[in-house]
């Protein structure tokens, strides 16, 4: 198998094991509502979805395995009885497709889903550096209250900006990160912010990142967009939680109807799936912000003893058969052969016997002969000729 066709079929293992992490999530879903748990079996099958293609690309960068040859001479006896061996005509084979061609086409087409998917990012993120740039900074008091809010969760507040353009509060940024809050008041009220300090205290204004190159390396895979559309819903499902810890019911319901007002001046949904660069308020569909109203009032139990540990066998079990299944499609790489030639000691019955295999093999198996090409090999044809005798000897006998 070569080295082309290794990655195609690492490219359906990769939609295999988002399958199947789709189904272990789903199971977990239906006895633990707890965010944080579903947030990170989540963001395992994510990494897991990765890990076939990643596994047989660095195997393939390996040096190719090397298989060592001894050549040893054959006695002529030996090859004239192999050579008696009679043939048979080969059948024709049937036309097949052929997977060389077949493996290209599948890495062409998710180069080019890739290809798409990285533009499509470097846009969204060229956009958001200019509304970062155009933004003004925060007035002092906004400033104030958003470190009161940071030493609060026990983190270093975050620079804070006011954008005229911005639709809703957001929290961009992979090395140094930056609030950007707009015009409105409802965006800037202190459940806003604390949920946006939250995504801060989490660090998912780094795992965004993550999350967007492994959606670009896995741009063929049409289950990413879904997993990636539960890890968000549990995600901010998540930071309300860290937001909202300790509040009373009247806090929930004014932090419900901040959400449904920010859902209400939100401008043009963002599409599930299409690559996101900041962490927003509302998050990333509707679907999940109405998600997030039922656990904003109700909020979950922390999850069991028995809950993680059926989560973390699931884990540990597709780590195992995701890790064997790419062994096993590495360990079809082609094998290079060397040969050797072994001058120092004579052949053994066993080198006989391999030789005499491999001469069967290219003469092919044992069978009745075609009337056409019925000709027996003798011994003489492929002996060596007698030496000449000298000419002393023929006059002596003369």
């Amino acid at each position: 198998m070569t080295g082309p066709e290794m990655l195609a079929i690492s490219l359906l293992l990769s939609i295999a094991v988002s399958g199947a992490v789709w189904g272990a999530g789903a199971l977990v879903e239906r006895f633990c509502r707890d965010p944080r748990l579903r947030d990170a079996i989540w963001g395992a099958g994510l990494g897991l979805s990765v890990l076939p293609v990643l596994a047989i690309a660095l195997l393939l960068l390996t040096p190719t395995p090397v298989r060592e040859v001894v050549a040893v001479a054959v006695p002529v006896a030996a090859v004239q009885t192999i050579a008696t061996v009679p043939t048979q005509a080969a059948p024709i084979a049937a036309p097949r497709l052929d997977s060389g061609l077949l493996a290209w086409t599948a890495l062409a087409l998710a180069g080019a889903f890739s290809l798409i998917r990285l533009v499509a990012l470097a846009l969204r993120a060229l956009r958001l550096a200019r509304l970062i740039a155009c933004a003004a900074p925060a007035e002092p008091d906004l400033r104030t209250r958003v470190e009161t809010l940071s030493a609060r969760l026990k983190i270093a507040a975050p620079r804070a900006v006011i954008s005229p353009t911005a639709s809703e509060a957001l929290l961009a940024g992979l090395g140094r990160p930056c609030l950007v809050l707009p015009l409105s008041e409802s965006a800037t009220d202190d459940a806003v912010i604390a949920h946006e300090l939250a995504h801060l205290k989490r660090g998912d204004h780094r795992t965004l990142w993550l999350e967007e190159a492994l959606a670009v390396v896995l741009a063929f895979n049409p289950l990413i967009s879904l997993l990636r559309a539960r890890r968000d819903a549990a995600r901010e499902e998540a930071c309300d939680a860290l937001a909202l810890a300790g509040a009373p019911t009247e806090t929930r319901r004014a932090y419900a109807q901040t959400l449904i007002q920010a859902l209400r001046d939100r401008a043009g949904p963002q599409a599930p799936g299409g690559p996101r660069v900041a962490l927003t308020f509302t998050g990333a569909g509707r679907t999940i912000a109405m998600h997030r109203l039922n656990a904003v009032m109700t909020p979950a139990a922390p999850a069991g003893r028995l809950a993680r540990m059926i989560a973390l066998s699931l884990t540990v079990g597709l780590v195992a058969t995701v890790a064997t299944a790419s062994w096993a499609v590495a360990d079809q790489r082609p094998i290079r052969t060397v040969t050797r030639a072994d001058s120092g000691s004579a052949p053994s019955t066993l080198d006989f016997a391999y030789v005499s295999a491999a001469l069967i093999r290219s003469i092919g198996p044992p069978g009745p002969r075609p009337a056409a090409s019925a000709r027996r090999m003798t011994a003489g044809s492929l002996s060596t000729p007698a030496p000449a005798r000298p000419a002393t000897a023929r006059r002596s006998r003369s």
